[in-house]
C-alpha cells in the first residue's frame, strides 16, 4: 500500500462488481481509481449544493453557480500495474 493511504473494506453485489470492472477496463485504470473518481465527484456535488446531498445526482454537470466541476485525474496519473485493466491496452 502507498505511504499515507489507508485501505477500507467495501462489499458489493455481483452486479456492482461487474459494473466497476467494466468501467475500470473501459478507462484502463484500476477499480480503486474508479471508486476514487466517484468519491471525488460525489464530494464535489455536495460542495456545489451548499453541503447538501441533492438527489437525483447529476455528477459532472454544472453547479448552481454555473461553475464546472474539475475533471477527474487522467488515467496516465494512476499507478501502473495496479490492475489487469491498467496493464493491458484496449484493443
Amino acid at each position: 500500500m502507498t505511504i499515507g493511504k489507508k485501505g477500507i473494506t467495501v462489499r458489493f453485489d455481483e452486479g456492482e462488481v461487474q459494473q466497476l470492472g467494466s468501467l475500470a477496463e473501459r478507462h484502463r485504470v484500476s477499480s480503486a481509481t474508479i471508486l476514487r473518481w466517484a468519491l471525488r465527484a460525489l464530494a464535489d456535488h455536495v460542495e456545489r449544493n451548499d453541503g447538501r446531498l441533492v438527489l437525483p445526482l447529476e455528477l459532472g454537470r454544472e453547479g448552481p453557480a454555473g461553475e464546472s466541476p474539475p475533471p477527474p485525474e487522467p488515467a496516465a496519473a494512476t499507478r501502473s500495474g495496479s490492475s489487469k485493466a491498467a496493464r493491458q491496452p484496449k484493443a
